[in-house]
């Protein structure tokens, strides 16, 4: 769709030069500025107003500048509804740009809670695992606090071995 509207400037004075050499009272310059303004791509959505606007006066200016013919009342009402339909197109493609620009916005918003999402469960593992791992530690680490303790009922209260056995229990209590 970018080559079409980038084809769109010589196909408007291609255009334009057929309405103005034609006495049919047609605005021959309007299906072309419809195409234009349906097929601009995303994100192009400023050029919409500059193709709509310049429809508009090659429509206009087209009306004066063709040949006398036909239904003086027929060329006009279609003059007018050529200017009408360029102007709903336009607003519509306006309004279409700024659906896709919201859209694009909530997919962004989304994948960024989806991505918070992933990183929550894997910290949620993690802490599953620290967990775990901790309690797999403790779990030895409380039968050696009671070998220790049983070793300690074999020295006197006063030996020094019970200095050492105390600071082992501490260290494993910590």
């Amino acid at each position: 769709s970018r080559s079409l509207y980038f084809l769109g400037p010589p196909l408007a004075l291609a255009i334009f030069a057929f309405d103005v050499s034609t006495a049919l009272g047609i605005a021959a310059g309007v299906p072309y500025v419809l195409l234009v303004l349906l097929t601009l791509p995303r994100g192009c959505a400023k050029h919409t107003l500059p193709a709509a606007l310049t429809g508009i006066v090659l429509t206009l200016v087209g009306w004066e500048l063709s040949p006398a013919g036909g239904d003086v009342l027929q060329v006009t009402i279609n003059r007018l509804l050529a200017v009408f339909s360029i102007g709903v197109v336009g607003a519509a493609v306006v309004l279409k740009h700024r659906a896709d620009q919201r859209l694009d916005e909530e997919i962004a918003a989304n994948l960024a809670l989806a991505k918070t999402v992933r990183d929550q469960a894997g910290l949620a593992k993690l802490g599953e695992m620290a967990s775990t791992v901790a309690h797999e530690v403790k779990n030895p680490m409380a039968g050696i606090v009671g070998a220790v303790h049983i070793l300690g009922r074999r020295f006197p209260a006063d030996a020094p071995e019970q200095e050492i056995l105390e600071r082992i229990t501490n260290r494993i209590n910590e």
